[in-house]
């Protein structure tokens, strides 16, 4: 009951407005965190096919090398994200 009660705003009488908008929120963002983690892979996947198609000998290898770097930093954002999503979503009344 406390969590959405956090979910209403500080004061009573601001309910009708930050409700709606908190709850579309917390539906929201796994969806934005599951775009955002296709799409930079897919972006990646887009740039190796590009520098195949211009310079097919030497440039492939660190674009590879980049792009996995890329896919686990994006993996480190995305559980960041998801632990920070949790945390407060579970997180008791501080206020």
């Amino acid at each position: 009951m406390g969590y959405i009660k956090h979910l209403g705003g500080p004061a009573w009488y601001l309910i009708p407005l930050i409700f709606p908008v908190e709850v579309i929120s917390l539906c929201v963002r796994p969806i934005t965190l599951a775009v955002r983690l296709m799409l930079n892979m897919a972006v990646d996947h887009l740039i190796l096919g590009i520098f195949l198609g211009l310079f097919a000998l030497f440039v492939p290898l660190p674009v590879m090398l980049l792009g996995c770097v890329v896919i686990l930093v994006q993996t480190l954002v995305f559980t960041l994200l998801t632990c920070i999503y949790i945390d407060l979503a579970t997180a008791h009344e501080a206020h």
